[in-house]
């Protein structure tokens, strides 16, 4: 039986994520993010809350979509207090004039 090679990322999770928002803050075109590449929901609140905080201040960035099947796979997780208050403090960012929105599909 053919065997496919896996590929692993050679950089760390927290120096791809600076990588994105470095590329992002040079490159004014970019309005749009949509944080996925697996699910949301498995990354910890406290990592995900960082980045989308950081995507916030980035003067070009004017939509955050986050892509999750967490709100009807593991709604536990989503509809969590330590995942509510993570969420919360894009709430305070508000003015800051982007939208923020989480979507999700189910078969």
């Amino acid at each position: 039986m053919p065997q496919v090679i896996k590929l692993k990322f050679q950089i760390p999770q927290k120096d791809r994520y600076q990588q994105m928002l470095d590329y992002l803050r040079v490159t004014p075109s970019v309005r749009d993010v949509v944080v996925s590449g697996g699910d949301i929901a498995n990354v910890p609140i406290g990592a995900l809350e960082d980045f989308v905080s950081k995507l916030m201040d980035i003067p070009n960035i004017r939509d955050i979509r986050l892509a999750t099947k967490g709100l009807i796979a593991i709604p536990r997780i989503s509809c969590s207090p330590k995942c509510r208050l993570g969420w919360s403090g894009w709430r305070k960012k508000r003015g800051s004039g982007v939208d923020i929105a989480v979507h999700t599909h189910v078969k």
